[in-house]
């Protein structure tokens, strides 16, 4: 390995999709190092996204390498085979490390550090956010939902199916108030310290509030059920007195505790 030498990451990327994309570049800002995408068989670092089932399948029995688990999450509960098998930096949350019955470790999204490797500066207005998962364009009724809120023309509709994570960024950080049934989507947001609100969208998991309950644990947000699309109309009108996330200061000692928690050993 050299200073330089890309690391191999893997994450998900059967469609494009920004939350998806966010792992590479929390990888290079925190490395230093370029990255390339690796199957999980090969992959060296594991991070972003609800994919530890990704690591479970692959690595219940020893290989040639042990990967680095450095803030994945779950959807569902995994087997826990793996375990022994791999080396773990930090999880996403309580959640994910107390289903794998893991010492105390940090936790905390990669995707929050996006706030940091950020460059363009972009001036707060005073748009209204909506960012539906990539799931909620197919299914009929959220679709619809969705439609209904772009034809009244009070919303900005951030489309999450991009590869583009600074553009999506720009974009929430350019809005007063997300909406969004999208958990990087809200990630991104509490990075950025705008304020947000999480929507029900299609259920597209066995048990969908899982991950979401596992990051604001992480970052010590207080939990609220998500609201139907039916209701951001009627939320919007309440969103006017807050500027800030009020717990804007956990999410910068996690920021913090990821770029710790990651191996000097693989930086550059």
């Amino acid at each position: 390995m050299t200073e330089k030498s890309p690391i191999k990451v893997h994450w998900w990327n059967g469609r494009p999709n920004f939350g998806d994309a966010l792992s590479p570049l929390a990888v290079e800002f925190v490395s230093g190092r370029p990255t390339q995408w690796a199957g999980k068989e090969e992959m060296e670092v594991l991070s972003t996204g609800s994919i530890m089932i990704r690591a479970a399948r692959a690595y219940g029995q020893p290989r040639d390498h042990r990967p680095l688990i450095w803030g994945t999450g779950m959807m569902s509960p995994v087997r826990t085979a793996f375990v022994p098998h791999v080396d773990f930096a930090a999880v996403r949350g309580p959640i994910t490390r107390t289903l794998l019955d893991l010492p105390p470790l940090p936790y905390g999204d990669p995707g929050l550090l996006i706030a940091r490797a950020a460059t363009t500066e972009v001036e707060r207005g005073d748009a209204i956010g909506l960012i539906p998962h990539h799931g909620d364009f197919k299914d009929a009724a959220t679709k619809g939902a969705i439609a209904a809120l772009q034809d009244k023309g009070e919303l900005r509709i951030i489309d999450p199916r991009s590869n583009d994570v600074f553009a999506v960024a720009d974009e929430i950080r350019a809005c007063r108030h997300v909406f969004s049934s999208s958990l990087h989507g809200l990630i991104l947001s509490d990075a950025f310290n705008v304020p947000n609100t999480w929507v029900a969208g299609r259920a597209i998991h066995a048990t969908p509030a899982l991950k979401f309950m596992d990051y604001f644990l992480s970052v010590g947000r207080e939990y609220r059920e998500p609201i139907p699309y039916e209701a951001i109309e009627d939320a919007e009108k309440g969103t006017r007195g807050a500027s800030a996330v009020p717990y804007a200061a956990r999410v910068e000692e996690t920021k913090d505790a990821l770029i710790d928690a990651f191996p000097k050993h693989m930086k550059a």
